[in-house]
């Protein structure tokens, strides 16, 4: 069978920015009609995803689900950060599974949202900016130099703070100067020196998470000199 000719295959490591797809919006109670009713909501056949939110059951929670649920308790203001951020943006090498776990959905809420911790999110109440809040798609998320910003300065270690900023540097929605730039006009913030250390470890090019965790063991534990990351090769004819 022929592949439609709109259909672009993409490799698991393609760097390219690609929307998840749209996802499905918590139904909230009080705007239903009729169906489905309080006691069929309390049935298998529906899945609770904040106070008053339902989904039905069978809505897997992907990467994608994850931020839209996500979004759904942010407060006016409020914005996805971090993976969730990138992701919704097209940055698929960063979806919140870095590790074996899940990683929490970042939520900044700004210093007066009054919200509970919950399972499967991480809030902070750092300062938001109007500015550093952008609609993607129906979305609140941070800004791409704050989401990088988030996202390293909040991992869980320094690899994964170089890993997140080299999947943001390759998919072209920062720079490494305009990320020093920002960085440097936020001392005093937490994890801000995490950042700093994983910006001076961060290059461009970068094709995969994995890639730049052997980069990181090349460099920091066998102590050898940057290694060139994917450099173009050409023969004596100049061919690709």
């Amino acid at each position: 069978m022929e592949k439609p000719a709109n259909l672009v295959i993409m490799h698991r490591w393609d760097s390219r920015l690609r929307h998840p797809p749209a996802g499905v919006t918590p139904l909230l109670r009080r705007d239903a009609s009729t169906d489905p009713t309080p006691s069929q909501l309390r049935g298998p056949g529906w899945r609770r995803t904040s106070h008053g939110c339902y989904v039905p059951s069978v809505v897997e929670l992907t990467p994608g689900q994850r931020v839209i649920e996500g979004a759904e308790l942010l407060p006016p203001g409020g914005a996805v950060s971090g993976w969730g951020s990138a992701y919704w943006r097209g940055v698929r090498l960063l979806d919140g599974t870095m590790w074996v776990r899940n990683d929490p959905l970042l939520l900044c809420l700004g210093p007066t949202a009054k919200i509970r911790n919950r399972p499967g999110v991480r809030l902070s109440r750092d300062r938001l900016p109007p500015d550093e809040v952008e609609d993607v798609r129906g979305v609140s998320c941070t800004a791409p130099l704050r989401t990088a910003f988030d996202g390293a300065r909040l991992a869980a270690d320094g690899t994964s703070a170089v890993v997140f900023i080299d999947m943001m540097l390759t998919s072209r929605l920062i720079g490494l100067d305009e990320l020093r730039e920002y960085i440097d006009g936020c001392s005093g913030w937490h994890g801000v020196r995490q950042a700093r250390k994983a910006l001076g470890l961060a290059v461009e090019g970068s094709r995969s998470p994995p890639e730049s965790r052997l980069r990181l063991v090349w460099e920091l534990d066998a102590r050898l000199p940057r290694p060139l990351v994917n450099p173009a090769v050409f023969d004596r004819n100049g061919r690709l």
